[in-house]
């Protein structure tokens, strides 16, 4: 699970550069089953799953995300920084 809030982590740091908002969200999911949309042939968010939600201020975000990657590597929720656990990961076949 660190694995995947450093990665959300990651993604957020992106868009927070080039973003107007004072605090930015991700949150990341899966999709429980391939269901394939008939009006757009692709895949749909229905079943889909929650896993984490991370934020942070924008500014925080700028100033610290490389230092926060570093300490949420480290199995620690760095202050500033906001991660809910809001799922599990599927259990494989």
């Amino acid at each position: 699970m660190r694995a995947l809030e450093v990665d959300a982590l990651t993604i957020l740091a992106a868009h927070a550069a080039g973003s107007p908002a004072r605090h930015l969200d991700l949150r990341a999911q899966y999709a429980a089953t391939g269901i394939v949309g008939a009006a757009y042939q692709a895949s749909t968010f229905a079943n889909a799953t929650p896993l984490v939600l991370v934020g942070a201020d924008r500014a925080a975000l700028l100033a610290n995300a490389s230092q926060w990657q570093r300490v949420l590597t480290s199995g620690r929720t760095p202050n500033g920084l906001s991660i809910r656990v809001l799922g599990t990961f599927p259990v494989p076949h």
